[in-house]
């Protein structure tokens, strides 16, 4: 069984009151933002694992990433490719801002 953030805060009485998430649920990103609506207005960064290609099915490629964040006002301000030696692998993470 699955929960969202908004559902275990609604259960707890708790309000938000975070201004940074990190995320790296193996490209279930952005599942996991879809479901904390009620944190997104109080968050100034998000550092969370994007993809470049399809490592998982279904996974947001950062293209996807950075239009849904731009809708909340965020912006790309940093992305660390993952290497294995010298081959870039099809991840990497990445730091949001809205400022």
């Amino acid at each position: 069984m699955t929960t969202t953030v908004d559902m275990l805060l609604e259960q707890y009485g708790e309000s938000p009151a975070f201004d940074m998430a990190n995320l790296d649920v193996e490209g279930a990103e952005l599942h996991v933002l879809r479901g904390m609506a009620s944190v997104m207005p109080s968050l100034r960064w998000i550092y969370t694992e994007v993809n470049h290609e399809e490592m998982y099915e279904g996974c947001v490629l950062v293209p996807h990433m950075d239009e849904y964040l731009a809708g909340f006002g965020f912006d790309r301000v940093a992305i660390q490719d993952a290497y294995v030696g010298s081959q870039m692998m099809g991840f990497a993470d990445a730091l949001y801002a809205r400022l």
